[in-house]
């Protein structure tokens, strides 16, 4: 499932990651964004949170509590006891009614599943939610693994997912696409009745992975449209994860247009030895290629690139790339959205 290669996480869009459920989501009028700690609930995500204008928030997890270890703060993990795992799921927003799209991860995999009996196989379903009104539905879908393992399943929120900038009215995605995570451990009691996954439709397209030297030129130039506002060193780098996204060399970070040509986009990681995180691509809200399994090498960038031919989009088309971190210290991380369109 995973091809092994090396890696780093992203840092646009934080996602906070909890072990006993999913953070809040604080969406303002107002395109810019920021995390922001309040003292009374630190998992708070603000756009604009200088100006402080919020104007809803979004919250979801699984729907029962969770049992704790004996130390009260580890939440023991779900069991699943054969057939098709179901985790009944509840969602709800303050402020604001919006439409709320669900991803779903096993090991940092995304998976094909569905919402009930009955109801469709997608890698994305999306939900039109009022304010005030709880959200209830089951995560559905047949899980791998063997009898006494123990998994991590990751659940992301993709605010308004089929927003599409217009490149008149609009040019960008702003608050929309704003993603936000939580992570719950599995103990397989027994083994999978079958192991043939979900399946749904996906787009594929060629990728290539190499690894090149992490240099001060990369640093200070392709870099700083990133990272400008830091003084980002080679010893500051071995303390964190970061990345990079460039389409044909450029860094973009809301629409691109295409033209007769392909076009490449390279997905840069780097930072911390050994840290691994599993990165998928998508292309409207669908993975493009298998998942890959990357983990972070000290002074070496890992370059994630991805072809893409303009008679494969249609008018236009969303792409982002998402991390799921392979170990619990760390966020599930996602890109900017990025329109790819046609005159």
């Amino acid at each position: 499932m995973f091809k092994k290669i090396k890696s780093k996480s992203m840092a646009f869009l934080l996602a906070m990651t909890l072990l006993t459920g999913c953070s809040p989501t604080s969406l303002s009028t107002n395109s810019s964004i920021a995390a922001s700690t309040s003292s009374n609930d630190n998992s708070i995500l603000e756009f604009n949170a200088q100006e402080n204008i919020v104007i809803g928030t979004v919250r979801h997890g699984p729907a029962a509590q969770p049992e704790y270890a004996e130390d009260g703060i580890t939440p023991l993990p779900l069991e699943y006891s054969g057939g098709t795992l179901t985790i009944p799921y509840k969602a709800s927003v303050e402020g604001l009614s919006v439409d709320i799209g669900f991803l779903v991860f096993w090991d940092g995999v995304p998976v094909a599943y569905d919402v009930g009996e009955g109801t469709d196989v997608s890698y994305l379903h999306t939900f039109s939610q009022t304010e005030g009104e709880e959200l209830e539905f089951s995560i559905r879908f047949m899980p791998t693994g063997n009898a006494g393992e123990t998994h991590t399943i990751t659940f992301a929120s993709i605010y308004n997912p089929y927003y599409k900038p217009d490149m008149k009215s609009s040019s960008g995605y702003g608050a929309y696409h704003n993603m936000l995570c939580c992570s719950r451990s599995v103990y397989l009691t027994v083994s999978p009745d079958d192991t043939t996954p979900n399946e749904a439709s996906a787009s594929i397209h060629d990728f290539t992975v190499a690894q090149e030297e992490l240099t001060h030129h990369f640093i200070k130039d392709e870099l700083s449209a990133f990272y400008g506002c830091e003084e980002l060193t080679m010893e500051e780098l071995d303390k964190t994860v970061r990345f990079a996204e460039f389409i044909d060399g450029t860094a973009v970070f809301d629409n691109y247009l295409l033209k007769e040509d392909p076009v490449t986009i390279d997905f840069c990681l780097f930072g911390t030895d050994g840290k691994e995180y599993a990165v998928t691509f998508f292309v409207d809200h669908k993975p493009a290629f298998e998942t890959q399994l990357l983990t972070v090498e000290k002074g070496m960038v890992t370059r994630l690139s991805v072809s893409i031919d303009p008679s494969e989009i249609e008018q236009s088309a969303t792409i982002y790339f998402i991390a799921v971190p392979l170990d619990s210290d760390g966020y599930a991380e996602k890109s900017s959205s990025i329109l790819l369109y046609k005159q």
